[in-house]
Formats: C-alpha cells, structure tokens, sequence
C-alpha cells in the first residue's frame, strides 16, 4: 500500500500505542550524523525535468539528512508535488469518543491470549521476542497483528532505526523558503460509521492475523539486520540494495490485514485508485508546463512493476535512473 497516510491511519483507528526504548543492540552498524541519501530519478519531456526522490523507511535513527541536492533542485523548480496523504475525516473529539471501542477491538474476544490461539511452537517464538524487547504488559491479550506491530516497533527501536519521516518536513521547508508551489494529492475516506468499522474489526476472524504475525515474528528473528542494511544504503545513497525492495512485505501483508475489514476495504481500494491516478496526472501535467519538479514518492512505488516510473515509460517520456 505505502505511504504515510495508511501508516497514520492505521495508528489512529487502532490505537497503537507508543514505542519505548529498548536496549538490545545489533552487530550491524547503523549509521549516523550527516548523510545524503540518495541520488534523484529523472524524467524528461523535451527541456522539462520532473525530479522524483524515493523516500525509504525505516532509516537510520540518528542519522540527519544533508538535503543540499534536493533543496538546490527545488529552488529552480516550479512545483514540488507532495507525498500522497490520506484523511478518515474524525475529528479530535469524535476520536476520544471512539477510544473505548478502539481499546477493546484491539483484544482477543472472550479473554482470550496468545497462547490460546497461536500454534505452540509460534508461541514460544514470540515468547523469546517478547522477552528480548521488553513486551507491554497484557500485550498476550492483543489481537496478533496489533502485538507483533507493537513489538516490531520495539524491535526497530532496539536496531537504531525509526519510521519518523525525515525527508518531507526538509522538502516542505525548502519549497516555502523558495517561495515554490506544493501540489497536495490528498483523498478523503468519508467514514460515517466509525464505530461501526471498529466493530466490524473487533469481530472479524483474527485468526486471518496469524500469518502475517508469523511474518513479522520471522522478520525480527532473521530480518533485523537486513533492514538495518537497507536503511544505510538510503541513507549513503546506495542504490543497490534498494532495487531489491518487495511490496509484498510481512508489514504490508499485517496493514492489509489490520485494514481488511470488508467496508474498509472497499474504502481504501478505491482510495488508492485515486491516489494513484491523481499522483501520474499531476506528474505529467507538471512535464508538461514546468521546466522543473520534484516529486517524493516511496522507493517501493518506484521500482515496482506497475508502479508510477514504469507508467511514465509507457507513456513515452524518458527515464534516467540515479547512479
């Protein structure tokens, strides 16, 4: 799916609840201080340029983005095309109103732990990770995906690396000091019936989660290190490692699970048609009338099959790929 606006969403319906420091570390070492990401994708169309900057994530905790390349694209640019965002349309005191039911869908039905529901030897995985990261108390009685969402933050946490996004607030900060233009693609859900969706996950078949559970549980055993890799090659402008990213991961196989419900579903699948569509309108609009954009746009958008560079392609214009 991607994007930071199904991650918030995916915050805010289910109220996950916030990451505290673990002290586990890796051997890989993460990197840190000052580093330039990496290099900017080309799209052309006859002496237009549209500047595309794949954003990654997680990423290096410490690590503090040296932007110059970027902010001197965008200050001879005309546009910045902004990453696609989402909206659920609940207001803060409707939002406090559903915290009850948002709490008690995150549970497992009739009492229920872990340890009733999930195969044994999947349990005692997850013991050993609950152990290493310092589970939340009666985190056993979450619903599986929630609990291995949780402690996956934590185990990021424990690998120095975070989901904060760094890159939009220093690309949002150079477009207004160049007095550039921002394209917002923004598409409402217009959810009338909250609660109503609430309750539909409170009782849906958790035990769809267990597979994606496995994922992550699979994920923080083995894959650790691996992501800390990937985070440095965004971070130092390694291309390389991340041609080989997948958009089928044990974290998207978990948001589409903890976002499947059958409404929201129908919600989001139509959101994303839109999302997608406004974000190559805009693009090809921008190559038409300005000599220069920047579009930010997820690394795993760009390289995937279907995705936005592959679009372009086939709409004729040319495409030069960073170093």
């Amino acid at each position: 799916m991607g994007g930071r606006g199904w991650r918030y969403l995916v915050m805010g319906l289910l109220l996950l609840v916030n990451v505290v420091h673990a002290e586990d570390t890796l051997d890989e070492v993460v990197v840190s201080g000052e580093q330039p990401g990496p290099g900017l994708w080309q799209v052309t169309n006859g002496g237009n340029t549209l500047w595309l900057l794949g954003t990654h994530s997680p990423l290096p905790k410490k690590m503090q983005w040296r932007a110059q390349q970027v902010e001197a694209v965008i200050a001879r640019s005309q546009s910045v095309i902004a990453p696609p965002d989402v909206t659920a349309g609940i207001g803060f005191f409707s939002g406090l109103r559903l915290l009850p039911a948002m709490l008690r869908a995150r549970s497992i039905p009739d009492d229920g732990t872990l340890k009733d529901v999930l195969p044994a030897d999947l349990y005692a995985r997850w013991k050993v990770l609950a152990a290493r990261y310092s589970a939340p108390d009666k985190i056993d009685r979450w619903r599986p995906a929630l609990a291995a969402f949780i402690l996956y933050s934590r185990a990021l946490d424990a690998a120095q690396l975070n989901n904060r996004d760094v890159v939009w607030p220093v690309v949002e900060k150079a477009a207004k000091r160049n007095h550039v233009e921002i394209r917002r693609s923004a598409v409402a859900l217009q959810i009338k019936d909250p609660k109503g969706l609430i309750n539909d996950y409170a009782k849906s078949d958790f035990t769809a989660e267990i597979g994606c559970f496995e994922g992550l549980v699979a994920r923080m055993e083995h894959d650790m290190p691996l992501l800390q890799t990937q985070a440095n090659a965004w971070a130092t402008g390694d291309i390389a490692p991340l041609r080989k990213l997948s958009t089928d991961s044990p974290e998207q196989r978990c948001v589409d699970v903890l976002l499947g419900t059958p409404r929201l579903a129908s919600m989001l699948d139509d959101a994303k048609r839109k999302f997608r569509l406004e974000l190559l309108l805009a693009m090809e609009g921008a190559l038409q009338r300005n000599s220069g954009t920047l579009a930010v746009v997820t690394i795993s958008e760009l390289m995937a099959g279907d995705g936005i560079l592959s679009q372009l392609r086939q709409r004729g214009y040319q495409v030069i790929e960073p170093q």
